[in-house]
């Protein structure tokens, strides 16, 4: 049995990837890939948000990715991808 986390990306945040120019497309689906083989990645820096669940950025280029792990159930949750530099 694998012990790899469930990623679940959100629509927007897919529509965004979808948009980006080959290169950043590849580096964020990576990380994101990488995230199942290890959840426990802190990205850039953290924060906590209104529910007080810890949630991760990671700047990749001109992005960032923002996501949380549910290690209860063994799933990462990708919730945006924005454009870092704007």
């Amino acid at each position: 049995m694998s012990s790899a986390y469930q990623i679940f990306v959100d629509d927007e945040a897919i529509d965004v990837l979808m948009t980006l120019r080959s290169k950043d497309k590849h580096e964020i689906r990576s990380f994101i890939r990488s995230l199942a083989e290890d959840p426990f990645q802190e990205g850039d820096f953290p924060e906590t948000d209104r529910e007080g669940r810890t949630i991760f950025t990671k700047l990749i280029g001109a992005y960032a990715v923002g996501y949380y792990p549910d290690h209860a159930v063994k799933e990462v949750k990708v919730f945006e991808i924005i454009r870092a530099d704007s």
